[in-house]
């Protein structure tokens, strides 16, 4: 990655204004209410921020496909206790 990227990321994913009231208020029990969320939002951010081929310029419709099975599984499948 370089460093236009990682900027980007850091700037996203952390260092922007409330995130860290965010993930104190989140607290523990947010990732098990949804946890496909974090692989939305690693697709969202290598597709849009990061910019990596192939994902970034991707079929919509493609990427659906490839990922659509395991946010399902998340949605409705047994979850390890």
């Amino acid at each position: 990655m370089d460093r236009a990227a990682a900027a980007r990321v850091h700037h996203h994913a952390g260092a922007a204004p409330g995130a860290r009231t965010a993930r104190r208020r989140a607290g523990p029990t947010a990732a098990a209410r949804f946890p496909g969320g974090h692989q939305m939002i690693g697709l969202a951010m290598m597709r849009h921020v990061i910019r990596l081929e192939p994902v970034a310029s991707a079929d919509p419709e493609a990427l659906a496909a490839a990922i659509g099975p395991t946010i399902q599984r998340y949605l409705t499948g047994p979850l390890p206790a």
